[in-house]
């Protein structure tokens, strides 16, 4: 997929120990893929900037199958909605097509190990999901994930 210029490019983070999106549920995902890809919304922490159009890679975190799981593309500007925790807070969301994601139970093509010693200036393992990369650090992961 050939990147809009002006696009910006998101790390968003999946812990499935503590998030309401469970392995269950991405494990449907892939098995109702159309067209090689699904639908979803997730949080987005740095929304100020981010628009319909912007990238995105998803990081699996907090288990041994830390890595870039998927990748995809905004398909709305963020909006505020209910907390996926289910506490009071108000959060702001984004609606995304997920594509080239990892076979469920497989280890990704991108781990965690990989990513901290190819681009060690990003926290990969810790912080919120939505975070603003880097043009650079975008630019690198894209090469390293295959123009995807």
């Amino acid at each position: 997929m050939k990147k809009d210029i002006d696009a910006k490019t998101y790390l968003m983070r999946w812990n499935p120990a503590i998030s309401s999106f469970t392995e269950g549920d991405y494990e449907k995902c892939v098995a109702n893929m159309k067209n090689g890809m699904f639908f979803m919304d997730w949080s987005i922490r740095e929304w100020e900037e981010a628009r319909r159009g912007d990238y995105f890679y998803m990081m699996r975190v907090g288990d041994d199958k830390a890595g870039i799981v998927f990748s995809g593309q905004f398909l709305s500007d963020p909006y505020v909605s209910d907390d996926w925790a289910g506490s009071s807070k108000r959060r702001l969301y984004v609606d995304m097509v997920c594509t080239s994601p990892v076979e469920p139970g497989k280890e990704p093509l991108l781990s965690l190990n990989t990513l901290q010693k190819t681009l060690p200036q990003i926290d990969w393992a810790k912080g919120p999901s939505g975070v603003l990369l880097p043009k650079d650090v975008a630019d690198a992961l894209d090469a390293l994930w295959g123009g995807e």
